[in-house]
């Protein structure tokens, strides 16, 4: 039997369940949730595709930037973000440091192909993992391992 997993939103016990069932704002949610915001569609659907072969039974929900993701982020929760770094308008690091303003602290990774260390040393200041790019299913699978999931 798998262990019990209580959600509780706004300091309320609002659900319980052996997967995980949330009741957010009179929504039902049950199962892992996925965010994924990119502003390139080959990257988007390349992160849907490793992920979906991974945990074929989530929940993935697509941004193209950073203002849409934290939108979708604020209108429900999510478990796990994975955000690209270069993005028109508010960059990944940006857009985490907001979603963190709006107490959303789901873990999240940047996933980028800009692997300065400023970039890794931000993400590392916010508690946020790094993905380099290209994406693979072992760097997903990894970062899965590393946060839990």
């Amino acid at each position: 039997m798998a262990p019990l997993r209580v959600v509780y939103i706004n300091s309320q016990l609002r659900a319980c369940s052996s997967n995980q069932l949330i009741i957010w704002q009179g929504i039902l949610i049950v199962g892992k949730r996925a965010l994924i915001i990119d502003d390139s569609q080959l990257a988007r659907m390349m992160v849907r595709k490793y992920v979906t072969q991974l945990r074929e039974d989530w929940e993935l929900v697509l941004a193209n930037d950073g203002e849409g993701g934290l939108a979708e982020a604020i209108k429900s929760p999510f478990d796990i973000m994975f955000v690209d770094f270069n993005m028109p308008g508010m960059d990944g690091i940006q857009t985490i440091e907001k979603m963190r303003e709006h107490q959303i602290y789901a873990p999240a990774a940047i996933v980028t192909a800009n692997v300065q260390d400023a970039v890794r040393e931000k993400a590392e200041n916010l508690n946020v993992g790094f993905v380099p790019k290209p994406i693979t299913k072992d760097k997903l699978a990894n970062f899965l391992k590393l946060v839990g999931m």
